[in-house]
């Protein structure tokens, strides 16, 4: 009876430990196919996100991929430039039966099915309008448990927000602000929500989502894809940018998503940079509107007005806080803020051409990201310091929505 009972447990142990084993990468096992293509097929397996497959313009264009000698239990497809959903197909008899699908909602995407051997395709959705299929990277794994770091299943954009930080650029988040997504994404598991104005390339893209993961985010940022262009003063982005249009997308994030931090760039745009300017000022101004019911009505009616209770800007002339981006954190195994920040930034691999020269600013250097300015409050001045949400009562955090990984 006993050596049964020791047999059934060990059994049960092998069993266990089977479901544990890791995923592996096998695309290199695998081939693909795909009708019409425009650009080389192994761009999107080449791990680079400068490179994409593209197909020609079409109605429901779609991939075939043969398995090697292991299944094929999931795909994870990060897009370049557009995105489509699709359906995950195998074929019985003579029709393709729908097994998995995907949404089509973020640039990395992961949908996980019943482990395949034979051939089987993406099929993308395109609502009756011929279009380009265009996939920066493709990976295939096996069965198993995968690797988080690696395959990111992103959130809906958040709901109600802790904290709302709102920059001009990809790698903004980091190079200006620091340790501060970790600590508040991760560390304090609050819900933050990043906000972009441009984001010029697929790649960028992809790779700001890489540094935000690896940050503690797990919410898809908000991205506005306004042009990124070189210009000597706000004025000349606001042309461009449409000032109005700027400012009512601002409100309505701030009214949908309702934080109740925001912080943004220095009015300065730290070295200059006009865009920044342009964010900092537009953050100001949509903080005072997103109160006004009789401004933008529509987003008003939608989403009912909404009174941020503190907005900092990066630096400013005698600034109020300092926070310590230095400090270990249990999230990341005592790793600071500010370490996170700049592995984030070594996934913006685009920017690392040698033609610009940035580095996360540290404590004591020209643009210290350590420092803040507390432009607007309804909640008093910070006295203590070290927390950007001095004087936040807890009650009005909002318990998160998924548990730091």
């Amino acid at each position: 009876m006993k050596k049964l009972f020791a047999l059934c447990l060990l059994l049960l142990l092998c069993m266990i430990c089977a479901s544990a084993e890791p995923a592996r990468d096998i695309t290199d096992e695998c081939t693909f196919q795909m009708p019409y293509i425009a650009t080389k097929l192994k761009y999107m397996t080449d791990r680079n996100y400068e490179t994409v497959t593209e197909s020609k313009e079409l109605l429901e264009p779609n991939l075939l991929i043969t398995p090697g000698e292991t299944p094929v239990a999931g795909v994870y497809v990060e897009f370049g430039k557009s995105r489509l959903p699709f359906l995950v197909q195998v074929k019985e008899g003579k029709e393709w039966v729908t097994i998995a699908s995907g949404g089509g909602y973020y640039a990395q995407e992961y949908v996980a099915f019943q482990p395949q051997e034979k051939t089987f395709r993406l099929k993308f959705i395109t609502n009756g309008y011929a279009e380009c299929l265009r996939i920066s990277e493709i990976t295939l794994l096996s069965p198993g448990e995968i690797d988080r770091d690696k395959i990111h299943i992103w959130h809906d954009t958040v709901g109600k927000a802790d904290l709302m930080i709102t920059v001009a650029h990809p790698d903004d988040e980091l190079l200006w602000l620091g340790g501060c997504i970790p600590y508040y994404a991760a560390e304090r598991n609050m819900n933050v929500l990043v906000t972009y104005l441009t984001c010029g390339k697929s790649c960028r893209e992809l790779e700001l989502l890489n540094g935000l993961w690896h940050c503690g985010v797990r919410h898809y940022p908000a991205i506005a894809y306004l042009p990124d262009f070189k210009a000597y003063n706000a004025e000349a982005v606001y042309e461009r940018w449409d000032r109005s249009q700027l400012y009512q997308y601002l409100v309505r994030l701030i009214r949908e998503h309702k934080p109740e931090v925001i912080v943004t760039h220095d009015f300065k745009g730290e070295y200059g940079h006009a865009q920044h300017v342009a964010c900092a000022y537009s953050t100001l101004r949509a903080v005072e509107y997103a109160v006004n019911p009789e401004y933008n009505t529509y987003s008003a009616n939608k989403y009912g007005t909404w009174q941020v209770k503190k907005l900092y800007v990066h630096l400013g002339e005698e600034y109020t806080t300092f926070v310590d981006w230095h400090q270990p954190l249990k999230a990341f195994e005592g790793k600071s803020g500010f370490e996170i920040a700049c592995e984030a930034y070594q996934m913006h691999i685009s920017q690392m051409d040698g033609s610009t020269y940035y580095d996360v600013a540290d404590r004591g250097t020209d643009y210290d990201s350590f420092i803040f300015t507390l432009v607007q409050s309804t909640v008093g001045m910070d006295v203590k310091g070290g927390d950007l949400f001095e004087n936040i009562q807890p009650e009005d955090l909002t318990s998160t929505y998924y548990k730091f990984e």
